[in-house]
């Protein structure tokens, strides 16, 4: 009998450091600085201090720092915490074909682990990180449905059992272990749509419960607690129960061991939903080439996906109308409408005096959604290109992107992530102290060759005055 394909997933952490590719080793590093950058954003975004304050009033075992705030609590709640706060402003990295955020549960994990374990190596380090991811991929890209079709917020649904079987491996643990870990999972994993579609809160804190679970099941595996063993292919398993034993077992093991999905994780230059990014170019482009101005636009007609009209421009009235932080995260015409109005979409669009700009609100309702027809025929999956048609007095002005920035196929390098990362001091809700961003950027840059990454724990948790 065959078996469960998640025996084969754990076996990817017997990989060798050596056996990575530059290209995966750089990725992940790129995105620790991405993950510290959105943390710091973060730490001040709705109900994060809140969370914070909450978690440090619980207290327990000092395990894990809360990043930005510096409180030591047991590592789950640190692992959750961080994560909610590295998703709060949306701005965290994307595997656009199958649409989930993956290091902004994976990296918080593996932070509050090795902080936990306080012997983990730079090169332990990095390779929990990109196998987990790996296997969170892989998962992702077996299931026979994507969000929409079947409700469920990848983001949450798959991380869980990424992030457990990286914290296992952080804990020194064996590949029956780390197997097990993922077993646990099982019986907690979700995560609904449902929280975009209301423009909830709770969709922030997500990813958070899928770092709190995957760090805890390593623990409870710690001390003998058995998880399933046909845990995706099983009878009530995992593809079997959440997709209706609609999967694809080839999809899963493709090239395993051989390539490392984590390549594929695109950028966000903008702190709002990725379905809105193609839009943002696009405005921006059609502003700088043609010199448009928000006060001659007569309308704005906006074509993409029915996957993305669905996420982004509906209901109509909500996201042509926005009236909260979440509504204006998820809104084309919103974002369509500050890059006009400003020239940019950044951290500062989504603050409530922005929020409130007459001017930007006033255009927003002249933004038309539609499903565009060629779009809709060649890239109804991932993230979708959006087509713009600006209406003046003057004329129509119209063009099309297809890839946004960030994306592989118009990747930004270490100078651009590093910048993102400076870009977020004047949000953090603890004051950064000098040099201390550049400090931990070198430590990153060099990670493989620390032979304890309590060293970058360390410079992350000094880097804020108390």
């Amino acid at each position: 009998m065959q078996k469960d394909v998640i025996s084969e997933l754990a076996g990817l952490f017997e990989t060798d450091f050596d056996q990575f590719p530059p290209e995966a080793v750089e990725a992940a590093k790129k995105l620790i600085i991405d993950i510290l950058a959105t943390t710091t954003a973060g730490s001040t975004a709705q109900i994060i201090p809140e969370l914070a304050n909450y978690y440090a009033q619980i207290g327990g075992r000092k395990d894990a720092s809360i990043f930005v705030y510096g409180d030591k609590i047991p590592a789950p709640n640190a692992a959750m915490i961080n994560a909610a706060m590295g998703h709060s402003r949306d701005w965290d990295d994307t595997l656009e074909d199958i649409v989930i955020h993956e290091t902004v549960s994976m990296i918080p994990t593996c932070f509050a682990v090795a902080e936990q374990m306080g012997n983990v190596s730079g090169k332990d380090f990095l390779k929990a990180i990109i196998v987990g991811c790996d296997v969170t991929s892989r998962i992702g890209y077996g299931a026979g449905w994507g969000s929409i079709e079947s409700g469920w917020n990848f983001t949450s649904l798959l991380s869980y059992f990424g992030c457990a079987m990286a914290a296992s491996y952080l804990k020194g643990q064996s590949i029956e272990q780390i197997t097990n870990s993922a077993g646990i999972v099982l019986s907690q994993a979700g995560g609904a749509v449902q929280p975009v579609n209301d423009a909830v809160l709770t969709k922030r804190c997500q990813p958070g419960f899928a770092a709190f679970a995957g760090t805890q099941a390593a623990n409870w595996t710690e001390f003998g607690l058995t998880g399933c063993r046909n845990t995706l292919e099983g009878k009530s398993g995992f593809y079997n129960n959440y997709f209706r034993k609609n999967y694809n077992r080839d999809n899963i093991v493709k090239d395993l061991g051989k390539f490392w999905h984590i390549v594929n994780l695109s950028f966000k230059l903008y702190p709002c939903c990725r379905f809105t990014h193609c839009a943002i170019d696009c405005a921006k482009k059609l502003k700088a080439k043609y010199g448009i101005t928000a006060e001659e636009i007569i309308s704005i007609d906006a074509g993409t996906s029915s996957h993305g009209h669905g996420t982004v421009c509906e209901p109509v009235e909500v996201r042509t109308h926005p009236k909260t932080l979440v509504e204006t995260q998820f809104s084309i015409p919103y974002t369509v409408a500050s890059a006009i109005v400003n020239g940019n979409v950044d951290l500062f669009t989504f603050e409530p005096e922005s929020r409130t700009d007459p001017k930007v609100l006033e255009l927003c309702a002249k933004v038309h959604t539609y499903v565009d027809e060629e779009i809709e025929e060649k890239f109804n999956f991932g993230c979708p290109p959006t087509r713009l048609t600006i209406h003046t007095a003057r004329g129509d002005f119209s063009d099309i992107v297809l890839h946004a920035s960030g994306s592989i196929e118009e990747m930004i390098g270490m100078d651009e992530v590093v910048e993102k990362y400076m870009s977020t001091k004047p949000f953090a809700a603890r004051p950064v102290k000098d040099g201390a961003f550049e400090q931990i950027v070198d430590i990153v840059k060099n990670l493989e060759n620390c032979e304890n990454v309590n060293v970058l724990i360390d410079a992350v948790n000094n880097a804020f005055e108390r």
